[in-house]
């Protein structure tokens, strides 16, 4: 009797995984007046979470605040007096330093570049 060789394929399941590079903010600018200063920026990531906003005076360590995906500013108040304070809250007479990175699902970017705003004198 002759012998038959059985030949068994197997097929697989094959994933493919799509990879969306996350990339910075752009055109991030500052602009502001004695009351508010406002940082904006222009998302490009297909895949953005959340946006990460550091600022700090300038020389200092850096204070970290997140907008939802949607945002494409932050505004922060200039303090009026001695008694307002909290996150997002800048001193008058102060240079500060911004930068934006994007949070992505999968990754984060890097943080832009910096921008600086004088805060006008009270």
């Amino acid at each position: 009797a002759a012998e038959r060789a059985y030949v068994t394929t197997l097929f697989s399941n094959v994933a493919s995984f799509k990879t969306t590079a996350c990339f910075s903010p752009e055109k991030v600018s500052v602009i502001g007046s004695a009351d508010q200063v406002k940082l904006s920026w222009q998302n490009i990531a297909i895949d953005a979470q959340e946006f990460i906003v550091l600022y700090r005076k300038e020389g200092g360590s850096f204070t970290s605040k997140s907008f939802p995906s949607t945002a494409n500013e932050a505004v922060f108040f200039v303090k009026k007096s001695l008694t307002q304070i909290g996150p997002g809250v800048l001193d008058p007479g102060v240079t500060y330093e911004f930068q934006v990175r994007t949070k992505c699902l999968q990754s984060s970017s890097n943080f832009s570049g910096s921008v600086f705003y004088a805060v006008p004198k009270l």
